[in-house]
């Protein structure tokens, strides 16, 4: 588990900036995001990649609750770094969901697009 944290500490940088250019759209890349990560690094901060992958990877067999209350999912499809990720296991850990698919936004739909991410969840607020 070390070996992760240190390789992380001393390439966050390089390894940070890869990732963006993955969980964001090629054709629709805000540079903004790095930027705001950029400076984040420059104050001190961490990237705790490694952490969250060793926090997925040494559970086995989690023992999930299913979720319970109504729910909104909201996946962007352009999302490279979730491409393999079924997302048809949200079946099983929510009993009542709603799903819904932004096919132009990458990782993070709230902030590539936030005017239709808060039309969708406006909808599903007044539905439920």
């Amino acid at each position: 588990p070390y070996l992760g944290q240190v390789f992380l500490q001393m390439y966050k940088r390089k390894v940070a900036q890869g990732w963006y250019q993955v969980a964001l759209p090629k054709e629709n890349y805000h540079p903004q995001f790095w930027e705001t990560c950029e400076k984040a690094f420059a104050q001190g901060s961490a990237y705790c990649l490694a952490s969250a992958f060793q926090g997925v990877f040494n559970t086995q067999n989690p023992d999930f609750q299913i979720i319970k209350q109504k729910s909104l999912i909201i996946w962007g499809l352009k999302d490279r770094s979730h491409r393999k990720t079924d997302k048809g296991l949200q079946n099983a850990h929510f009993q009542n969901f709603r799903a819904e698919n932004l096919a132009e936004a990458g990782h993070f739909p709230e902030l590539e697009f936030p005017e239709k991410f808060v039309e969708i969840l406006l909808d599903w607020k007044q539905q439920n």
